[in-house]
């Protein structure tokens, strides 16, 4: 596995110890499934807006 570094908000960081010690995991596994989900979300086809309004 490859060591990356994301910059997080202090308010996020607190977020996801928070989430990390609700659920009786470690920061780091924590961040993991954070960045999974993040990543998945990125190859998700987003829907495409044309800026047209329908009735």
């Amino acid at each position: 596995m490859k060591n990356v570094t994301v910059p997080l908000s202090d308010e996020l960081l607190a977020a996801l110890r928070d989430k990390a010690e609700a659920r009786g995991r470690t920061l780091n596994e924590q961040l993991r499934i954070a960045l999974r989900f993040y990543v998945a979300s990125q190859f998700v086809e987003q829907p495409m807006k044309r800026g047209r309004h329908h009735a």
